[in-house]
């Protein structure tokens, strides 16, 4: 009973969730098909269009070259070369021969805007009027333009298009424009390539336009000469005198357009039918191209697609609730297994998996969603204890990075004549390779100096802090053989260099030796930032350095440094740490503005200035006040 109450309840929910929705549907899928349709048509008219668009600029004329070179050919022979038009002519027929199938005509603006042919490759035209619907006064402005126009060929007795050329140029004795006019390229053939039709676009046209907006060609003969722009009385006799449409008359009426809200696209009324269209331009040629399409055309298609999806849908409403019926039967058997292994686990057994029921469907998808819970909660157990092993690992690695840390620093501080020294450490929150030492011994001369380091190994954790260990050792054994500190880090470095091997690790160190009796501090830095040294006056002085880190390079002795302290001096020496919380300007400021009287009081007023920084950055201070 509760199986077929289950099932009726499933199927009664599926009529109404699929009866309603189909109602809604009805409008809402008629329009947007109706709307896909129009972009549909609209992307395929901009794609026809870009494309023929491609081979028409191809139409681009090669010969501009040849127009520049004609224009310095005119530069240098006027106004003497019109004094004999016939030669010149002559020698422009010469240049049309030797390039090709082209025509040269060189224009001067006579009377009434009429143009006279002063020169020409065609000698029989000289002195006659060149009638071109060519503004010549837009070529001025311009310098250059490219048109097609319709010519008479007397052999084939009609009309062919053709490619003209046309450049402005002055001349320079009179101050007059002339026109430097190039006919070339018979044209026919492309232009009836571009508006054939394609068979896989059977509804689609095409027309190009020149730039007063008449077609010039098209797919259906019978556009053209209409004009797609507004065209004056004027300017359709001087279309029309031209002849640039051969024998084409242009008709009365201009096409009915409809601007849209989405341009270069629009429609317009042709054949008695409204057509949508996209317009794309080629200025450089001077036309257009217009691919369209009846709209009527294109809304049917809509109005079939509806019909057929609707009939679709009414097969699958009477076809389906039978189907819908017999699929809930299957429904409470997987229904049932994924309670049952609910229950299971609840229980604690994890290793329970859901079995894929037939025609289960999203049951199936439930049970699969259940056997991934099961393995991401065993994988995120498993997980737990890795980090919780991993964790423990860590923090025993740590303990030992901070027993090696405190093996660094040295337990007491020496005594030195004339001067005292004071120093701290200031750990991170994570260890690194920061540390300092200092031995006091006799120098080879008798001497008592005072041989300091401050160091810092790159990076952070346990490996830094044995390298440190490593660079420290080896510091210490040539610091008590040599007395020049130089010397003693590039023994170092040659040393520690055969330890890292090509592991890139590198340590910053600064060793500097002070001499108690001549209060001489000679030192050299490789790679470590520079101790700041504040004279008894207050003046602040920099121990700049140019070394390299130890264990990047292989030295063959370093040129050690040296400045002269006095009574009253105080010399700061430390680690990185301290400038990335504690700019050197700062620093600085703070070393002029304090007076500390001892080395302690000089670390601790440090301490005291980083006391909100302590716990981000490991920082290392050393104090050498000279008495």
């Amino acid at each position: 009973m509760l199986k077929h109450s289950f099932t009726l309840r499933v199927l009664a929910i599926s009529f109404l969730v699929l009866a309603l929705p189909l109602l809604v549907d009805s409008f809402i899928f008629f329009q947007s098909s109706y709307s896909a349709s129009i972009d549909d048509a609209k992307s395929d008219l901009q794609e026809a269009a870009n494309f023929r668009t491609f081979s028409l600029s191809e139409i681009q004329p090669v010969k501009q070259v040849l127009l520049r070179e004609l224009e310095y050919m005119f530069n240098l022979q006027a106004p003497k070369s019109l004094d004999d038009p016939e030669k010149f002519s002559h020698e422009l027929s010469q240049i049309a021969q030797a390039g090709g199938s082209f025509q040269i005509f060189l224009l001067s603006l006579g009377e009434d805007d009429v143009y006279k042919v002063v020169a020409s490759s065609l000698q029989s035209l000289v002195d006659t009027d060149f009638i071109s619907y060519i503004k010549f006064a837009d070529i001025l402005k311009v310098g250059e333009g490219t048109f097609i126009r319709y010519i008479y060929k007397i052999e084939e007795n009609r009309y062919v298009p053709f490619v003209l050329i046309a450049r402005a140029i002055i001349d320079k004795t009179t101050g007059k424009p002339l026109g430097l006019i190039l006919i070339t390229d018979d044209i026919e053939a492309q232009l009836n390539t571009v508006v054939a039709t394609n068979k896989k676009h059977d509804s689609m046209r095409f027309a190009i336009l020149n730039l007063d907006g008449v077609a010039l060609a098209a797919t259906d003969k019978s556009l053209i000469g209409n004009y797609f722009d507004p065209v004056s009385k004027v300017r359709r006799k001087e279309i029309m005198a031209s002849s640039q449409i051969g024998t084409h008359p242009l008709p009365v009426h201009q096409l009915p357009i409809i601007e849209g809200s989405d341009p270069p696209f629009f429609e317009f009324i042709y054949d008695d039918q409204l057509q949508i269209a996209y317009r794309a331009h080629i200025p450089k040629v001077g036309i257009s191209i217009v691919a369209y399409s009846s709209k009527e055309g294109l809304f049917g298609s809509a109005v079939r697609h509806f019909l057929l999806i609707y009939s679709i849908y009414g097969l699958i409403l009477v076809v389906g609730g039978g189907v819908t019926y017999w699929l809930s039967l299957w429904i409470s058997r997987p229904l049932r297994q994924l309670t049952n292994l609910m229950g299971e686990v609840s229980r604690g057994n994890l290793d329970v998996r859901f079995e894929r029921e037939p025609l289960g469907f999203e049951i199936n998808i439930l049970g699969g969603i259940f056997n991934n819970t099961l393995v991401n909660l065993l994988d995120n157990i498993q997980h737990a204890e890795d980090e919780r092993v991993k964790k423990e690992t860590y923090q025993r690695e740590l303990a030992i990075g901070r027993q090696v840390q405190r093996s660094l620093l040295p337990p007491t501080v020496p005594e030195i004549q004339g001067a005292e020294l004071a120093a701290t450490y200031l750990p991170a929150a994570e260890v690194g390779g920061d540390f300092y030492t200092y031995l006091s011994r006799r120098s080879k001369s008798g001497e008592e100096i005072l041989v300091l380091t401050v160091a810092d190994a790159a990076g952070k954790g346990i490996s830094p802090c044995l390298y440190a260990l490593s660079a420290r050792s080896l510091l210490r054994t040539h610091a008590t053989l040599l007395d020049d500190p130089g010397e003693i880090l590039s023994c170092t470095n040659n040393s520690f260099m055969e330890d890292t091997g090509d592991t890139g690790m590198f340590v910053t160190m600064f060793t500097g030796i002070y001499h108690a009796d001549s209060k001489i501090l000679s030192y050299y830095s490789c790679g470590h930032v520079p101790p700041l040294v504040r004279r008894a006056d207050g003046h602040i002085v920099t121990l700049e350095h140019s070394g390299m880190a130890l264990g990047l390079q292989e030295s063959k002795g370093y040129a050690t440094n040296s400045i002269k302290l006095q009574s009253g001096d105080l010399v700061i020496f430390y680690t990185d740490g301290l400038t990335e919380v504690f700019p050197e300007k700062r620093m600085r400021s703070c070393l002029q503005q304090r007076n500390w009287l001892s080395a302690q009081e000089a670390v601790d007023g440090l301490v005291y200035e980083l006391q909100d920084f302590m716990a981000e950055e490991e920082v290392v201070i050393i104090a050498l006040k000279v008495n």
